[in-house]
């Protein structure tokens, strides 16, 4: 399971450039996470894979409910990250 505290960093990461993390989703997972940890992170593709399903589940529900922030991210201060994630992955094989 991803943790509160990786999906945070996760977050953290892809809302710092949107024109980056817009680049990054755009990319096989395997690709990306290559890209993502050459600028300095340590994820897994397995972390990488997890946070996209829960932010895709989320955006397809039309809204992200407490509940799924709360198993992606650990709570509200990450809803204007995953919302332009969201966004960007619903249409990707991510």
């Amino acid at each position: 399971m991803l943790s509160k505290e990786r999906a945070n960093a996760i977050a953290q990461f892809l809302s710092a450039d949107e024109e980056r993390a817009s680049k990054l989703v755009a990319l096989e997972p395997s690709d990306a996470l290559a890209q993502i940890n050459a600028l300095g992170n340590d994820f897994t593709l397995e972390e990488i894979n997890a946070y996209a399903d829960a932010v895709r589940s989320a955006a397809t529900q039309g809204e992200l409910d407490s509940e799924s922030l709360d198993s992606v991210s650990g709570g509200s201060i990450l809803v204007a990250a995953a919302t332009i994630v969201a966004a960007m992955i619903v249409s990707r094989a991510w």
